[in-house]
Formats: C-alpha cells, sequence, structure tokens
C-alpha cells in the first residue's frame, strides 16, 4: 500500500536492495574467497616479511650546543664509502642464496589421501606443512598443500610427489638473493661501527643535552639493525628451505594451468574462465543464502523506520 502510493519509494527500495546485493558479494569475495589460481600461487614473499628500513643519511652525526666552556666535541661522524650501498658479489654457486619454489598441479584418485601423503612427505624430509586445505563443493573434491622442505633435497625429491598421480602442469623458479644478502651485511657491519661509536660517547657524556642526543641516535641506529637482522634471518631462511605448492583435484577442470608461459594456449584460457564461471556462480549463490538469512532483520529495521516517520510526520502536523 505504501510503495503504491509513492512509486518513486518502490525504485529506490529496488535500487537500495540492488546496492546491498552488490556491496555483500564483494565483500564476501574480499573476505572469505580464497585465491587458489594465481600464477605465483603462494610462492612470493611471506606476508609476514620484515620490512627493510633504509638509511636515510650514510652519516651518523650528534650536535652538541655550543657552550662558553666546552671541553671537546660530541660530533661523532661515521660515513658509509660511495660503493657500500652497492656490493659486487662474486661467491661460488655452492656458497649462494637462491630461494626455490615450486608449483604442481597434480590429477588424483583420493585428494585427502593424497595431502595425507604430501604432509608426510614433507615431514620425512626434515620440512613442515605451511597450509593445507580440502574443498568438497559440488562433488568435485579439490585441494591445495603448501610445504617447505630442504633446498638440499627440493631438485632431488619432488619426484615423490609426481608419483602421486597425473600432473597436469608444473613449474618450478629461484631467486638469487645473494646480493642482497652480501649489501645487507655490509651496511649492518657498518651500522655496528656507529653503535660502537655512540656508545663511547655516551660514556663521556656529562650533559643532559648531550646524553640525550647520543640517545636518539642509537636508538635510530639499533632500530635500522634490527630490521636488516630480520631481514637478513628471512633470506637465509627462505633459502635453507624451499617452497612447494601442490594443487589436487579428482577433476582436472578443477586444476590450475601453471606452465602457461609466453605462449597462447587457447585450451588455458577456456579452463580459467570456466573456473572463474563457477566461482562466480557459488560466490552469488552463498551471498543470497546471506541476504536470505538476514532478510527478518531487514523486515525489522524496516518497519522501525516507517514507524517512525509516521510519528514524525503525524508530529509535524
Amino acid at each position: 500500500m505504501l510503495f503504491q502510493q509513492h512509486p518513486q519509494r518502490k525504485q529506490i527500495a529496488i535500487i537500495s536492495g540492488i546496492v546491498v546485493l552488490v556491496g555483500l558479494l564483494f565483500w564476501y569475495n574480499t573476505q572469505y574467497v580464497p585465491h587458489y589460481y594465481d600464477g605465483e600461487g603462494m610462492m612470493g614473499q611471506s606476508a609476514g616479511e620484515p620490512s627493510m628500513m633504509r638509511e636515510d643519511n650514510n652519516t651518523y652525526a650528534v650536535s652538541k650546543k655550543s657552550a662558553a666552556n666546552e671541553e671537546y666535541a660530541m660530533i661523532p661522524t661515521l660515513a658509509l664509502s660511495p660503493d657500500s650501498g652497492s656490493v659486487a658479489v662474486d661467491m661460488p654457486a655452492a656458497e649462494r642464496l637462491v630461494i626455490k619454489n615450486g608449483s604442481m598441479s597434480i590429477l588424483v584418485d583420493n585428494v585427502s589421501v593424497a595431502v595425507g601423503q604430501i604432509k608426510q612427505f614433507a615431514t620425512d624430509k626434515g620440512g613442515f606443512v605451511v597450509t593445507s586445505e580440502i574443498d568438497t563443493y559440488y562433488n568435485d573434491p579439490t585441494g591445495s598443500v603448501v610445504i617447505r622442505i630442504p633446498a638440499n633435497v627440493f631438485d632431488t625429491n619432488l619426484g615423490t610427489v609426481r608419483a602421486l598421480g597425473e600432473v597436469q602442469s608444473e613449474r618450478t623458479d629461484g631467486q638469487d638473493v645473494t646480493e642482497e644478502y652480501v649489501d645487507l651485511q655490509a651496511r649492518l657491519d657498518n651500522l655496528k661501527a656507529s653503535e660502537t661509536q655512540f656508545l663511547s660517547i655516551m660514556k663521556q657524556a656529562t650533559k643532559i643535552e648531550d646524553i640525550l642526543a647520543v640517545q636518539r641516535e642509537l636508538t635510530n641506529v639499533r632500530g635500522q639493525i634490527e630490521s636488516m637482522e630480520g631481514r637478513m634471518k628471512y633470506l637465509k631462511e627462505s633459502a635453507a628451505f624451499s617452497s612447494l605448492t601442490v594443487y589436487l583435484s579428482t577433476n582436472p577442470e578443477q586444476l590450475p594451468v601453471l606452465d602457461k608461459g609466453d605462449t597462447w594456449k587457447p585450451l588455458a584460457t577456456v579452463k580459467d574462465a570456466l573456473r572463474g564461471l563457477q566461482d562466480l556462480g557459488k560466490k552469488i549463490v552463498d551471498v543470497l543464502i546471506w541476504v536470505a538469512v538476514y532478510i527478518p532483520l531487514w523486515i525489522v529495521l524496516i518497519l522501525i523506520l516507517w514507524v517512525v516517520r509516521r510519528w514524525y510526520r503525524k508530529t509535524q502536523q
């Protein structure tokens, strides 16, 4: 009755409903849908990777205000050499730091059993499981497992994982971080030398302003030292343990294509498009379920707003 008397309200209600539905779809997509089919998978840098804090200046100095009876100047200066920002690296291959990553799409008969075997494989090789997930949506079981195993057994033991089923696609890559590691080490040594000099100056300082100035510089230097040590630890551990992401399914259409390369493969594109369409359908159904569940709450809110509006109009009359 209310919408019949005011057609514009009906239009506004429909538009609002569409906006809410689209908003819920977007929110669900960003919050609950895992990204299984990213080409890089989970092989990039860790989300919890320490951030790098670069030195803003190559010279650290503590200034001291001029004083009539100044006995000494509190201005130590440690300058980095022009070449210290970029260190030439010439190391044997055995000593280089290389972060190895791999991914496989495997067609298996039983996803649950294959996931368990991959977990056991990682444990037997001295590694560990990062993430593991199994999805039985629409009677097409799929799974994904991310493991890390020692780099010295990575290349020679991938055959064990391949033997679990029929490999549909595979990808391996490596990132040489030796130069970055050596560069960080050189900068770290310079910062530690700065810390030592500041500590020496702290022992000689007698005025409060000098002590506070040195303390500020020490805090800054130590913060950068901790950041660099964290980054170096991350690089070393990443090179020591290689990452392997395995996608499993009983249906080849559910597996991502990992070895696309630079060539155009229409079939792979069609498979990706079908998977995207299926995922979109799942999301729409899930959002409709959410909307249906919250309908009683929406009805109550609409009734409250309607009552408040009628009361307001009566008070105005």
